[in-house]
C-alpha cells in the first residue's frame, strides 16, 4: 500500500503523520509550510518550506513540488490552505494526484460562516440565524460575533448585549453576527471518498478547548449523529477528512461550521477507532469502501504537550529543514 503523500501546512499535526504510519509503515509523507519551526516536520519523512498561502507564487511552488517529488496524494490541515489549493485542484488532478479535499465551490461555502448557515437552513438542516447586519436581530436575542471567514476561534466574542456586539464587530474586518445557541458542543468527523461519498464518521462531545484547539473530548455514539453525518456528507459531497462543529440544544442539532480538513479534535475519533488514515490509504490505492461507523462510544481524549529539542545540527536533521537559519 506504499504511497507518497503531501501533508500541506502540517504545523503541529505530527500525530496525524504518526497515525498514517501506524496504518502503513511504508508510507512516504512530505510536510510543507512557510516556516521551518513546524513541530510536525519531525514526524515527516522530509519537509519543504513554501511561500505563504497568500503569496502569488504559492500555487506554482506547489505544482512544481508535487511533480518533482512524485507526490500521489494531498491532504491539508488549514482552512485557508484548503481554499487556496482548491483553486488548483483541477491541475493537481490532471497530474494524477488524489486530492483529498473538495473543489473550490464547496471550500468557499465552508469558509464563509454566513454561506454555511444559509445553505444548512435551505437544505433540511438547522443552523443559527446569521447576518452581517446587527439590525436583523431583535435586541433580546443573544449574539456571537466572529469573522465571517475566520479560523481557530480567532476574533470570536460573546458580548453581553447588542451595544457590546457592535463594538466587537467594529474591530473585525468582516464581522458576522450569529444567534447564540445555548447548548452543548459536539463535533462530527466525516471522511468522504474522491466521489464525495461519506464512508467513515465519528461523533464526540467537546468538553474543553484552548485557543480554538480541542483539548478534552469524549466520543459519543448516537444514532441521530451518525445519521446526520451520512446525510450531511451526501448533501455536501464531502471529500477526504472533514470536521463539523455542532451545538445541541433542547433536542435540536445546529450546524455551526464545516471545516473541509482534519480538525484539531480528530485524535479522539482515532482513539475511538474511526480509522480515517487507514480509509484514506485504502482509497488512495483504488479501493471502494463501504459506509461504516467503526468508532466506539465513551473514549476520552486529552491532549498533552510533547516538547523536543537539540543542537542546531540535531534540530536541522530532525525537522528536515534548517531551523537555525530562521533564528541566526
Amino acid at each position: 500500500m506504499s504511497s507518497r503523500w503531501l501533508f500541506s501546512t502540517t504545523g503541529r499535526r505530527g500525530y496525524a503523520v504518526r497515525y498514517f504510519r501506524e496504518a502503513d509503515p511504508s508510507v512516504f509523507i512530505l510536510g510543507t509550510g512557510n516556516s521551518p519551526d513546524a513541530p510536525a516536520f519531525r514526524d515527516c519523512d522530509d519537509a519543504r518550506i513554501l511561500p505563504a498561502i497568500a503569496d502569488p507564487s504559492y500555487h506554482d511552488a506547489v505544482l512544481e513540488l508535487v511533480q518533482r517529488e512524485r507526490i500521489e496524494n494531498i491532504l491539508t490541515f488549514s482552512d485557508l490552505d484548503v481554499a487556496s489549493l482548491a483553486k488548483i485542484r483541477p491541475e493537481l488532478s490532471a497530474l494524477g494526484i488524489n486530492c483529498f479535499f473538495p473543489g473550490e465551490q464547496l471550500t468557499q461555502l465552508a469558509l464563509s460562516k454566513l454561506a454555511t448557515s444559509e445553505w444548512a437552513n435551505s437544505n433540511g438542516f438547522l443552523a443559527p440565524r446569521s447576518s452581517r447586519n446587527i439590525a436583523d436581530f431583535d435586541s433580546s436575542i443573544p449574539l456571537i460575533v466572529k469573522p465571517e471567514c475566520g479560523s481557530s476561534s480567532i476574533g470570536l466574542s460573546f458580548p453581553n448585549d447588542h451595544e457590546a456586539a457592535a463594538q466587537a464587530a467594529s474591530e473585525l474586518a468582516e464581522p458576522l453576527f450569529q444567534q447564540r445557541i445555548l447548548g452543548v458542543e459536539y463535533n462530527l468527523e466525516i471522511c468522504g471518498d474522491l466521489d464525495g461519498r461519506p464512508v467513515r464518521c465519528s461523533a464526540w462531545r467537546k468538553h474543553h478547548s484552548r485557543g480554538g484547539e480541542t483539548s478534552l473530548s469524549r466520543s459519543v455514539r448516537r444514532d441521530d449523529l451518525i445519521d446526520l453525518s451520512w446525510r450531511l456528507g451526501d448533501a455536501l459531497g464531502l471529500i477526504g477528512p472533514n470536521d463539523v462543529d455542532l451545538i445541541i440544544a433542547d433536542g435540536a442539532i445546529y450546524i455551526i461550521e464545516v471545516n473541509t480538513r482534519f480538525g484539531g479534535g480528530y485524535p479522539v475519533s482515532h482513539l475511538a477507532g474511526a480509522g480515517f488514515p487507514d480509509a484514506l490509504l485504502r482509497m488512495a490505492a483504488g479501493e471502494r469502501l463501504e459506509r461504516e461507523a467503526t468508532f466506539r462510544d465513551g473514549i476520552w481524549m486529552l491532549k498533552a504537550l510533547d516538547p523536543f529539542g537539540g543542537t542546531d545540527d540535531e534540530m536541522n536533521e530532525l525537522l528536515g529543514v534548517r531551523l537555525s537559519d530562521r533564528f541566526t
